[in-house]
């Protein structure tokens, strides 16, 4: 099974423009939130499939993506721009009363149309409630 998903995704060349994270930029939270925006770069025009991995304590909260919720495994693609960038927002929210809880989410690039998967390929964030 995890061999037909991988090539169904077909994880693009082995050369060329990589797509990778960069810095994340805006982030912002309170105890009920965390949010920021995640930057990747790669080749102008390329689309990125980006899978999620969420670990979530005691139904902590949920995991946002473009303010749309997103679960453990779900894959979602954008297309980078004319100069090979895109951002998306993640945003971890849930309940401040609700202490011993956290949620760590998991993004990573499994896939491009263009180039290669470079590094870093993942990124990583948490909240802790």
């Amino acid at each position: 099974m995890i061999k037909r998903y991988y090539e169904a995704l077909d994880p693009g060349g082995t050369s060329g423009t990589p797509a990778k994270y960069g810095t994340s930029t805006s982030t912002s939270g309170n105890p009920s939130y965390y949010q920021e925006t995640q930057n990747i770069s790669g080749a102008a025009g390329a689309v990125v499939v980006v899978q999620t991995y969420i670990v979530n304590s005691n139904d902590a909260g949920q995991v946002l993506v473009n303010s749309s919720q997103v679960f453990n495994n779900n894959t979602f693609s954008f297309t980078l721009d004319g100069s090979g960038n895109a951002s998306y927002v993640v945003r971890l929210q849930g309940d401040a009363g609700n202490t011993g809880t956290g949620i760590l989410a998991k993004f990573t690039i499994v896939s491009v149309t263009i180039g290669q998967i470079g590094n870093p390929s993942s990124i990583q964030i948490s909240k802790a409630f």
